[in-house]
């Protein structure tokens, strides 16, 4: 055995060593030690605010597409070899095409916007598939023939048009397909919605107007489904969930159970609602066929142990349990002469049934009846393409294929169209028949499998439809029985009750109306609240009050992550939802909630980080008496608007709650939307935060968001460098912007030690703030009346020294006008107070009473020093 050289080795042992490193499965800590490129180590050179993104996110105007000018349907644009096409005709035009060339080009790209899918799998077709297929379609029309006719009888229809049902749209549909293991054909539940929806325009007695309404039905929702494909509406699967589903589904398993009760027990029952058809059964059980119901039991029986068997000793071979049922059911009342009504045993059965292929005609297009019908085809073709849709997603997922709901759209309104002129009634998939197709030929498989089922439902139309007469009724109502059982779903409701109790209350909704009011009434109630609780979820979506994670850069729940950090003076507000009119009230209350949660945990935090015991939260002492009677927005009260005034307590209320809040974070990274109603909204937010000398800042705006705030000025309003790209450079801003307005530093200008008054002070801290400012000056003045007495000058006698300082007792007024504050304070204790101001957007600070100080500083300028003028007496 030959080794290669050991130069090579190297080469080889890399090429492992790569290989393993792809294939392995690598977790955080594993790749925490891997450098990162250059790109993430370099720092930034400049904070990401709006303003600085314009350079890497230019807004150029977007010009008019050629394809704007013609009226074409929504559903070309969507196709992409339409807009391959159409992207080579507006090429055609920017080089000075002709009209009349641009329109040939448009015409000859709106031909080829869509192929049919036989075309793709049409050249591949091989020997193999044929195998496969005809396997698939054998199987599948085994078990469809016996399903046919007893969901015909369903549909209070003669059963010979469940087979009608599985000749013709079959074929028609495999043609123009996207679903490789998808078959249509009768349906149990398309088949309820057809008996409930006809029977109340045209009795079911009158068979030969029921079957032209149930046609000319067909014919409907043919078109219906056409025009949905041509408008782009296959997203309408989206729009029902899956609650509603359930609980519909579970509700017409029992409605469909309960309508074949009438084959059970062998005697007719009147078509109503569940409530009386029950009744209606109790108290007619003395009328009941003996021998219809130990058929049915019998076959029900039978049904349940085959399949439990079938599964136990051979589970790779699908058993044709429903067909095997029909044959010794049939072939048994044959020998006993059951079907004979001279007979002991006799029970109903299924009588004469015509033979050969069902002559093509015309549905009889009258006005007056498909007015009567519109609302019926509307529910029953948007159900059945749901459920089809379903289907066929499921196992397109499965096996890992491509699927096209407009496709599918199509190939259903061919079916329903061309089957309406041979006697076929409303056709969907069914999931059980197109699981068998799955488990015969797997993924090797093509829509060809429709056509052979069709071809077997034809040989049985030829040649073996007068083996039907002799076919009981009860047999047919337990097949019924057993393939709806497995619609019937109690874990469902449990499991929604256990994760998510709004779609729990969904399921009830649509369960109780299906069941008590009829599949129609159920279907759009539970669809209606559907779209109600999304509503509601949208109109009170979640928020949360946001927290640093320490040591991290990361922002989470401060309720669901109790070692979230408060930043202080700093509130970051996350709203879960799009802005609109429904919930921009309720944002406003979550944000003014937001900063009382802030408040009082940054207050909690200071008394603890003093030692102290956090008491309860302060409010704002009402204006006291005698006061200017201006408004915080420096307008007169009696000028405002109501609406104004409304915003004005709000804020009150919750934005001065805390003396030391400085700044309020909107992260707007799950907000996709808003509307003109929430920016008004948000205008006012942003002036009143103004107003209050709170900073609004928003960060991670989304790209829609920030230009509708471009397009409406807003943008402009707030200013692009208080519209950050991330999160944590907002709160850097923030905290800078908080260190600043607590005198913790000030741009350009040396700070004191304690500033003395901050303009977003309540009495009670004005007053901690001012006792050791007050023991102060009384140090300088007993060193100054030491002085004095030193040298021999007279002296006023003082007043005697309480042990502890006198705290004043002052007054505040204040007024903001725009970027101007103007405070106000009076004391009749302080002899002279020098006031610091920490604040380089107050324009103007006065103080008034014994001491008294004006301080004017310029927009962005550092404020000046203090100037104290002293009006007491000195003590000597």
């Amino acid at each position: 055995m030959s080794h290669a050289p050991k130069a090579f080795r190297p080469l080889h042992e890399e090429e492992e060593a790569v290989r393993l490193a792809r294939s392995k499965s690598w977790t955080s800590k594993e790749l925490a030690s891997v450098p990162l490129p250059q790109t993430f180590t370099a720092e930034p050179t400049q904070c990401a605010t709006e303003a600085s993104l314009a350079q890497f996110e230019p807004r150029q105007p977007t010009s008019e597409r050629w394809g704007r000018l013609f009226p074409l349907p929504k559903w070309l644009w969507n196709d992409p070899r339409a807009r391959d096409s159409m992207q080579s005709v507006e090429s055609e035009a920017a080089e000075g095409g002709s009209l009349s060339q641009c329109v040939q080009s448009l015409g000859a790209a709106a031909t080829k916007w869509r192929e049919l899918p036989i075309l793709k799998w049409g050249p591949a077709y091989s020997r193999s598939l044929l195998r496969a297929d005809l396997m698939a379609g054998l199987t599948v029309g085994v078990v469809l023939i016996p399903q046919g006719v007893a969901y015909a009888m369903l549909a209070e229809l003669p059963p010979i048009y469940g087979l009608y049902c599985s000749l013709i749209p079959l074929p028609v549909y495999a043609l123009a397909c996207s679903s490789m293991h998808m078959s249509i054909g009768p349906f149990a539940l398309v088949s309820l919605l057809v008996a409930d929806s006809v029977s109340t325009v045209v009795p079911p007695h009158d068979v030969d107007d029921y079957v032209s309404a149930v046609m000319l039905l067909s014919l409907m929702i043919g078109l219906l489904h056409l025009l949905m494909a041509m408008l782009n509406m296959g997203i309408i699967v989206r729009y029902i969930s899956d609650p509603v589903l359930a609980g519909f589904t579970s509700a017409a398993a029992i409605l469909i159970s309960c309508s074949q009760l009438k084959h059970l027990l062998g005697f007719s029952i009147p078509r109503g609602s569940l409530p009386a058809t029950l009744f209606y059964a109790v108290t007619h059980l003395h009328s009941t066929n003996v021998t219809a119901v130990l058929m049915a039991g019998g076959g029900i029986a039978l049904l349940h142990y085959a399949k439990v068997l079938n599964k136990k000793y051979c589970p790779s071979v699908a058993l044709p349990e429903q067909l095997l049922l029909l044959v010794l059911a049939t072939f048994l009342v044959w020998c006993v002469g059951a079907h004979r009504e001279d007979s002991p045993f006799s029970l109903p059965v299924v009588g004469e049934v015509p033979s050969g292929l069902p002559q093509p005609r015309m549905p009889t297009l009258n006005m007056e009846l498909m007015f009567d019908l519109l609302q019926p085809a509307l529910v029953v073709g948007i159900f059945s393409f749901i459920l089809s849709m379903s289907i066929v997603r499921t196992f397109a997922m499965k096996f890992a294929y491509e699927t096209d709901s407009n496709q599918e759209l199509v190939a259903l309104g061919l079916a329903n169209i061309v089957g309406s002129f041979f006697l076929s009634y409303p056709c969907a998939g069914s999931l059980s028949r197109s699981a068998l197709v799955a488990n015969a030929c797997g993924k090797d498989c093509t829509p060809m499998h429709g056509v052979f089922t069709s071809a077997l439902v034809l040989l049985v139309l030829l040649f073996l439809t007068p083996t039907f007469r002799p076919m009981p009724n009860a047999v047919l109502a337990s097949i019924v029985f057993m393939a709806v059982k497995s619609l019937f779903d109690m874990q469902k409701p449990v499991y929604l009750y256990k994760v998510k109790r709004p779609d729990f209350y969904t399921w009830v909704i649509a369960f109780s109306f299906t069941l008590l009011f009829g599949v129609q009434m159920g279907i759009g109630i539970g669809v209606l609240s559907s779209m109600v609780a999304i509503v509601v979820q949208s109109a009170r979506p979640n928020h949360v009050l946001l927290g640093r994670l320490p040591g991290t850069d990361i922002y989470r729940d401060v309720r669901r992550f109790k070692k979230a950090q408060h930043i202080p003076g700093t509130a970051i507000f996350r709203f879960d939802a799009s802005l609109h009119f429904a919930n921009k009230d309720y944002f406003l209350a979550t944000v003014i909630q937001a900063l009382k949660s802030a408040e009082r945990r940054q207050r909690r935090d200071a008394l603890l980080a003093s030692g102290k015991e956090p008491d309860a939260p302060k409010s704002l002492p009402p204006r006291p008496p005698g006061g200017t009677g201006r408004s915080v927005a420096g307008t007169s009260a009696d000028e405002a608007s109501p609406r104004e005034e409304n915003a004005s307590a709000a804020c009150c209320q919750g934005l001065h709650a805390d003396e030391q809040m400085s700044a309020l974070i909107v992260d707007f990274s799950s907000i996709n939307d808003v509307d003109v109603s929430a920016l008004r909204m948000l205008q006012d937010l942003q002036r009143t935060c103004k107003e209050r000398m709170l900073k609004l800042v928003f960060s991670g705006c989304k790209g829609p968001v920030r230009d509708f705030f471009s397009a409406s000025g807003f943008m402009a309003q707030i200013g692009q460098d208080n519209v950050f790209a991330q999160l944590s450079e907002a709160v850097k801003f923030c905290a800078r912007l908080h260190a600043v307005r607590t005198g913790k530093h000030v741009p350009g200008a040396s700070v004191t030690s304690s500033p003395a008054i901050l303009p977003t002070s309540s009495l009670d801290d004005f007053e901690e703030e001012i006792a050791p400012v007050a023991e102060s000056k009384r140090s300088v003045t007993r060193s100054r009346r030491k002085s004095r007495e030193e040298a021999g000058e007279p002296c006023i006698p003082d007043e005697p020294e309480d042990p502890k300082p006198k705290i004043p007792s002052m007054s505040l007024e204040a007024s903001v006008i725009q970027d101007s504050v103007e405070i106000r304070a009076r004391s009749d204790t302080i002899e002279s107070t020098e006031i610091d101001v920490a604040y380089p957007s107050l324009s103007a600070v006065e103080v008034l009473g014994n001491s008294a100080v004006s301080v004017d500083i310029g927009e962005g300028a550092p404020p000046p020093a203090p100037k104290a003028t002293h009006t007491a007496e000195d003590a000597c």
